[in-house]
């Protein structure tokens, strides 16, 4: 019984953890994506050999140039388009931080429901050219053409 009661408490708890996820749009880039698999005849050929490469390119380098206990740091850019300053998609450091925090402890496996990926994600500090970043860019969305009156057109 006592094994029982472990299984529904640990399914209680995952269902807890994903209703919020289930309660959130989706991202615009995985509805084209989507998409563009069932409607585009090259694009997922295109998809496919990209995958390969980067499989590739992450094998031959992370067995020549990292042991089996070292970790693979992605950095990580944060782009925030909101609607004013205080308006709620404008969302805090602290909440981008909690949730590559978040992000970290699935791919650690912190629950010991997986596997202990080895990568960690952290907020960029250099910019492709070199500049220094905090790793969040915030858009006011009125700066962007037709977002005021339409949002971003994901079509």
């Amino acid at each position: 019984m006592h094994t029982y009661h472990k299984l529904l408490a640990g399914f209680l708890f995952f269902f807890i953890l994903m209703l919020p996820l289930h309660a959130q749009h989706t991202c615009g880039f995985d509805h084209q994506h989507e998409e563009m698999l069932q409607t585009d005849s090259v694009y997922p050929q295109q998809i496919q050999l990209l995958e390969n490469n980067i499989r590739d390119h992450l094998k031959a380098n992370l067995s020549a140039n990292k042991s089996a206990g070292d970790i693979y740091t992605v950095p990580v850019v944060v782009h925030v388009v909101y609607t004013h300053e205080n308006a709620p998609n404008n969302i805090s450091d602290e909440q981008i931080i909690s949730g590559i925090k978040r992000l970290n402890e699935i791919f650690a496996d912190y629950d010991n429901s997986g596997v202990d990926t080895k990568i960690q994600f952290q907020l960029a500090s250099r910019t492709p050219d070199c500049q220094s970043t905090t790793g969040i860019v915030r858009v006011k969305g009125s700066d962007l053409p037709s977002y005021t009156s339409h949002g971003i057109d994901i079509e």
